[in-house]
This record gives C-alpha cells, structure tokens and sequence, in this order.
C-alpha cells in the first residue's frame, strides 16, 4: 500500500507516485506532517495558491481486522492558526483508499476562478469531474447527489457553503457506513483550504480494491485479536463508549474544568448534564425510531462510540434537510458524531476577515468548529482574533476580566493574531 494520489488543481492535472521508502513506516498525522514540512513554505498564504491539502490513511487502512484503522488524517497549514494542523475523521474514506492501495492524497495548487470540482478515486486512478450543481450545496445535499451520480457504496468528503467561502471554522464531512456525511475532520479550518482550492468533494470507490497484502496473515490475525479483546476488557472503550459514546466523557471533563464552553472562554458548562452521554442515552431510548446509543462508524470498529441521534416525534435519524436545497439555511437538528467536544456552547456573529460587519452568517462552534486551537482565554482570543478580527477595545476590556499575568498573556496573544 504505497499509491500516492497528487492533485495539481492549478494545472487541473492528476499524476500517481510511489510512497518514499523513508516514509513507509508513517500514516496519518505523522505522514502528514512529514510531507508538509518538506514541502511546504512556512510563509505562504494558508488560502493561496501554495498551501496543500493532505489526506492520509493509516498504515493498516483498508484492513478491517484492525479497530479503527479506518480513520483519515487531513493536513494543512492551518488558516486559523498559521501553523501546521492535522483534522483527524471517522468514517469510511480511509478504509477504502487502504482497499485501493493509496496511503495519502495531495491537492495542491487552486483552481482558475469560478471553476469547481470533484476528484473522483477508484482503482484505476484519479480524476478531476466538474461540480456542476453542487457548488452552494450543503454537505447532505453533496452527498445524495454524489451517491446517486456514483453509486450508494461510495466514499464522499465534501464540504459545505462555509468552507467553499473560505470560513476559518469550516470542517470536511466524511461519510459513514450509512452514506451520511456526519464524520467531520473538523479541526483548523481545513474545510477553508479545501474550498479555496477549488474543491467540492472527494469521491473513492472502492471497486475491485482488496484489503492490503499481509506477510503472516495467521500472526497479524492473532494479534488484531488481542487488541479487540484488550480494547473491550478496558473499562472505557469496552463500556462507557459503546454504552453512552464519547458524550461519555462530558461529565468527567466537565468537573476537572476541561470542557470547552463560552467560546472557550470558560472550561465549565453549568448545563453539562443536559448534553451528558447519561442523558443522550435516555432520549435516544425514549424517542425509540431508528436512533441507536452506539453505532459504528467505519467497518471493523469494535468501540462503536457514536450514536444516532432521531428527531423528536419522528423516526428518522437527525439530518440535514435536502428539501431546504443548495445553500439555504443551515440543519437545525442532524446525526450525532459523538464527540465529547461538542458541548461548546454558543454562536459567533459573521465578522470574518474581508467581511464588513453583520454581513457573514452565525456559525455554531459545535460539530463543525469544535477542534480549534487551544482552550481557555488564550486559545479564544486567538480564535476569536484570527476569525473575527474584533476591534481592540473589546479586547481590552475581555483581558480585564483576568488576573493580571494572564491578562497580559492573553492581550499579547491578540495583538499578535492581529498583525
């Protein structure tokens, strides 16, 4: 498994190579990082023509012997926070680029202005395909649009209207067994430099692919089995996570002060055991319909630590709602992912760089923009900072409300993302 996919949006030219010998040992994050600081000018504009986008599997993707092996690292360098990033996502996208035999996708470059695409994967190769229709569309949209252009069994990371806009809390969608795009690689803005590159969605199909080569199949069986035993006998991954999913933790992180909330400004929710995995548990049982309290989210996941999530007084799973069409409003309700993360409460106004005030729409920080960088004050201001550009005086009189070290570490931070 050493196909490596590279996609020169500027030239609108896709070229396979072979995975470098020094970098066989490496999947996911360290893949990432690997390549992008090699390649990469620490100076360039994370929205321009000289970021890339790095999609990278694990080193047993495609194997569904091995738990969670199916996850898909997406790197960049960061527009939110000038450095390098890796978003990590559930869902079925690594699985099957493992089946095809590619360990890592590289878009680079961005496409002439108005031109958007989808960069179709199967087993002979890549291929740029014009977005036509879907440019505009929300992620739920894209995704039974795709399936029905390329069949129900295929993979689909897409983004929606806040990352084609260039949004800095925009995320990637993955699509899960069920087809949904609800798996996010949500961390860093991610979505942002997918859109400027001109890039709607990613399609694999994993036709005709087979699980990668194993040198002692009997060996390497064994010991999957010992890691799916060990992980079951543990008292997290065996019972909290399949039982209550990773809202499991909300309590806990809650108490110890860990709980992203406020904005990240407070590490404490006074509502937490409203979003707890306890609660979530009985309203997913209460509600009964197709809602699950666990689910797998990829082939092969012993943990199945996410939940389906069903309407209120309705059987269907949450969603985003197809019939509101392309860029119209955003779900109200959809699938849970699962994530102890999304308990941070709040809305942030639309003033993003370049935008006059008032004229960008609200974002959640939720499922989408949970994975930004840091918590606490400084980790907000620097959010706040580089997404909203506020004016100074808020700054000021945010920093008064913490002792005086912090608040000058705080305020320094602003300055800074200012620049």
């Amino acid at each position: 498994m050493d196909r490596v996919l590279r996609v020169d949006m500027s030239a609108l030219t896709v070229r396979e190579e072979t995975l470098p010998t020094d970098l066989r040992a490496l999947g996911g994050r360290g893949l990432c990082d690997k390549v992008l600081l090699a390649e990469l000018d620490p100076l360039c504009d994370p929205l321009g023509p000289h970021n890339e986008l790095v999609f990278a599997t694990g080193i047993f993707a495609g194997l569904v012997s091995v738990s969670s092996s199916g996850r898909i690292s997406v790197g960049t360098k960061s527009p939110l926070t000038g450095g390098i990033k890796e978003s990590n996502g559930g869902g079925t996208l690594g699985h099957k680029l493992g089946r095809l035999g590619y360990r890592m996708v590289v878009v680079e470059g961005q496409a002439p202005t108005d031109q958007h695409f989808v960069l179709k994967i199967d087993k002979s190769g890549g291929s740029l395909l014009p977005a036509t229709g879907l440019w505009g569309a929300r992620c739920f949209v894209s995704a039974e649009t795709l399936r029905g252009e390329h069949g129900p069994k295929v993979s689909i990371a897409t983004i929606g209207p806040a990352g084609e806009r260039g949004y800095l809390l925009s995320g990637i969608g993955v699509t899960d067994m069920e087809g949904g795009p609800n798996r996010y690689c949500a961390r860093g803005g991610v979505g942002a430099v997918m859109g400027k590159r001109g890039l709607k969605a990613v399609v694999v199909d994993d036709a005709g692919g087979a699980e990668p080569a194993v040198a002692d199949r009997e060996g390497f069986k064994a010991a999957a089995k010992r890691l799916n035993q060990a992980l079951m006998a543990h008292p997290i991954t065996g019972d909290t996570y399949p039982r209550l999913g990773t809202p499991g933790l909300v309590s806990f992180v809650n108490q110890i002060g860990a709980f992203p909330t406020h904005n990240f400004s407070r590490g404490s929710f006074e509502a937490a055991d409203e979003i707890s995995g306890e609660k979530l548990y009985d309203t997913i049982v209460e509600r009964g319909g197709q809602g699950r309290t666990t689910h797998s989210c990829m082939p092969g996941c012993v943990i199945r630590s996410s939940n389906v999530f069903a309407n209120k007084g309705a059987a269907q799973p949450c969603r985003g709602r197809a019939a509101d069409g392309p860029a119209r409003g955003w779900p109200l309700e959809r699938r849970s992912h699962s994530s102890a993360r999304t308990g941070t409460a709040g809305r942030l106004s639309g003033r993003r760089l370049g935008h006059p005030p008032g004229s960008g729409p609200n974002l959640w920080i939720g499922q989408a923009s949970r994975r930004g960088p840091g918590g606490g004050a400084g980790g907000a201001f620097r959010r706040l900072a580089w997404a909203l550009v506020p004016p100074r005086s808020w700054l000021q009189s945010h920093g008064r409300r913490h002792p005086p070290a912090k608040r000058l570490a705080v305020c320094h931070q602003a300055r800074f993302a200012l620049r």
